[in-house]
């Protein structure tokens, strides 16, 4: 008894253990209740902030290993898009896998497997995402990178973006200029007209907002990252 005495003392600061106060359950209960509101208030933003970091290294990695690729062949041989056999069948997969094969993909070393569907072909990546090569003109090659493993779920401009492989202008961001025609020629009232201007980042914030594939060109012009105004939420 004498030591449990020493011991509270010492402990409690010499107090009477009557006076000892300890939370109400109605105390606790309001302080869990502030910690669930602050934390439903900022764990959106945090998850968002962490999808942008996310998806931002992955596109810089992917378009650097791209252009990597096409300057890796151009020091060896001639202008890599001017040799590139252009003229195979549109929308023939077989051509499609051997350009692949032969131009790009030495340079990608986490490649899980490679699959053709229809006139389409996929290459899986060992860090979840997904790219898609097709081919619809005799010019260009279209491709886009899925960075959701399920890429029947994603949607351009958010975990989907659109590149193009041009022989007069090699690997770039999808800014095919006859859409920007299109949407032109069918501008409701309150619309303000498309210019074809790809450094002005007002006109390719629109371009993004209407029609998603042109998002790829206004990441690429803010160096790969989602700043605060993108127009879609990850």
């Amino acid at each position: 008894m004498k030591y449990e005495k020493v011991i509270y003392r010492v402990c409690r600061g010499g107090g009477n253990l009557s006076s000892l106060r300890g939370f109400t359950l109605a105390e606790v209960l309001i302080t869990l209740g502030i910690i669930g509101v602050v934390a439903a208030l900022t764990m959106p933003a945090l998850i968002q902030n962490y999808k942008k970091y996310v998806h931002s290294v992955k596109l810089k990695k992917f378009y650097s290993t791209m252009q990597q690729s096409i300057q890796l062949y151009n020091v060896y041989n001639d202008t890599l898009t001017e040799n590139w056999s252009w003229w195979f069948p549109v929308q023939n997969v077989d051509y499609i896998e051997n350009f692949w094969n032969t131009y790009l993909a030495s340079n990608f070393k986490n490649i899980l497997k490679t699959e053709k569907q229809n006139n389409t072909f996929y290459i899986y990546f060992s860090d979840g995402y997904i790219l898609r090569i097709q081919r619809f003109t005799y010019d260009s090659l279209d491709i886009v990178l899925f960075l959701n493993k399920d890429y029947s779920k994603s949607y351009l401009g958010k975990d989907a973006f659109y590149f193009s492989i041009w022989k007069t202008s090699g690997f770039i961001p999808y800014q095919f200029t006859g859409d920007i025609d299109d949407m032109n020629n069918n501008l409701t009232p309150d619309e303000v007209k498309y210019t074809k201007d790809m450094h002005d980042r007002n006109n390719l914030i629109n371009l993004c907002k209407k029609e998603r594939q042109f998002c790829t060109q206004l990441l690429m012009h803010d160096g790969w990252e989602f700043k605060k105004d993108y127009p879609h939420k990850l």
